[in-house]
């Protein structure tokens, strides 16, 4: 781990390396809980801001669904940041989360809502032979 922060260290401004380091673990400072969230927070746009070198950026979040509530904030934060960073964001998410995904998109200010239905008996072997190759023995079609 010490290594990643080394890393970090030496391609961060210094300004985003404390929170880099909070991030995992690694705090370098006693801060008060909100504070250290706020640092948390900035660092990671500061760092997407870095490593994006002003390039587009798309961010692509999977289940939603399992997102606590400090991970939504930070992500809607991060949706939300400035256009020195043009962001494209693609979240996904099961029935149960779509209200927060909703309310995320919103928060990006242009969405599109694709609804997928689940897979069909009859379609599982087919998209598990197109990513595992054929044959794909009906065992792996029930799991």
């Amino acid at each position: 781990m010490d290594e990643v922060i080394t890393r970090l260290a030496s391609s961060l401004p210094p300004p985003l390396v404390a929170g880099a380091a909070r991030l995992l673990g690694h705090a370098v400072d006693e801060l008060e809980p909100e504070a250290a969230r706020r640092q948390v927070h900035d660092s990671l746009a500061g760092m997407l801001g870095v490593l994006s070198g002003g390039r587009p950026v798309v961010m692509a979040v999977e289940d939603v669904h399992w997102l606590d509530q400090s991970s939504a904030d930070v992500l809607a934060e991060l949706i939300r940041l400035p256009g020195s960073t043009p962001m494209g964001v693609i979240l996904t998410t099961r029935a149960e989360g779509l209200e927060r995904a909703s309310t995320l998109a919103a928060e990006a200010k242009l969405s599109a809502e694709i609804a997928v239905e689940p897979l069909g008996p009859d379609s599982v072997p087919l998209v598990a032979a197109a990513v595992l190759g054929p044959p794909v023995g009906s065992g792996v079609c029930e799991l």
